[in-house]
């Protein structure tokens, strides 16, 4: 290949270069412009934020209970309002043949109604429970909270008016509880 055809071909490749960098610029300006005419056309510009909500019953334990349960079990549960469902995380120990666990709604030191099941089992098997995750929706709501919104129970539970506890076959009325309080993690997601 001679020189002048080197040349030749770098020159083109030179000018190709140049045409596609001018072209790219276009694109990315015009991209700009369609943004600033129209921000609703990008998810990412229309995103609100909202406060994710967080609730703990950090504390479970038999002398919770009313009346007061004497046992070595003991366990948590996390609630996280995503507005649609709250999801759940519920974590116990040294307990034993769970048959269910429930949200109820009551202050401290009094027993109320179930509102929502957690757990629930027929047939316990013997042995060990660890716990047990989930969400809850607005269908899953009973007792004087059946029919209502997922706002309901966000209210008793942001109010101190709600319990959690866990029944057993040895203790069928719960073996383990804590009142369910607002979380000092609260976070602040965007929907």
């Amino acid at each position: 290949m001679t020189l002048v055809a080197k040349l030749t071909i770098e020159m083109e490749i030179k000018r190709k270069a140049e045409q596609l960098t001018f072209a790219t610029v276009i694109i990315v300006a015009l991209s700009y412009a369609a943004i600033a005419v129209n921000p609703a056309s990008t998810n990412w510009t229309t995103q609100t934020a909202f406060a994710q909500e967080v609730f703990v019953a950090s504390n479970m334990t038999g002398a919770k209970e009313v009346p007061p349960v004497n046992t070595m079990a003991s366990g948590s549960a996390t609630f996280v309002n995503n507005q649609t469902v709250i999801d759940y995380d519920l974590s116990v120990s040294d307990l034993y043949n769970v048959t269910a666990a429930h949200i109820h709604q009551g202050r401290a030191g009094v027993n109320g109604p179930i509102v929502v099941t957690l757990y629930k089992t027929a047939d316990p098997s013997p042995g060990l429970f660890g716990g047990y995750s989930g969400n809850i929706t607005s269908s899953m709501l009973e007792g004087p909270l059946k029919g209502k919104q997922l706002s309901t129970l966000v209210d008793i539970l942001s109010n101190g008016q709600a319990y959690v506890n866990v029944h057993t076959i040895k203790n069928k009325n719960g073996e383990i509880r804590d009142q369910v309080a607002v979380s000092s993690g609260n976070t602040t997601g965007l929907l």
